[in-house]
């Protein structure tokens, strides 16, 4: 899932510039291993951000992606809150 988010998110689009590569040890969600990745691009007013791509499939396996965009000037004070939120994340059946 990760790989495709990637290809799609990174690889296929201009001005994309993959800042962290993809990892799988770093979140969970539940008891669910994810896979993470962090990339830099601007937005359609040329604003540059950062997103923070979470990207898992459940136990029913369905997909789940989970984007976090910022200011790259603010990304990593806002990671905290990131983590948090990522956290608090839960499928429901």
């Amino acid at each position: 899932m990760a790989e495709f988010a990637y290809d799609q998110l990174v690889e296929e689009s201009t001005g994309s510039k993959l800042i962290e590569p993809i990892s799988c040890n770093e979140y969970s969600i539940g008891n669910i291993e994810a896979c993470s990745f962090l990339y830099a691009g601007d937005d359609q007013e040329g604003k540059r951000y950062g997103i923070l791509e979470i990207a898992f499939v459940d136990d029913s396996n369905l997909n789940h992606l989970i984007s976090y965009r910022a200011d790259p000037l603010n990304f990593d004070n806002e990671k905290s809150t990131m983590d948090h939120i990522i956290a608090s994340y839960q499928v429901i059946d």
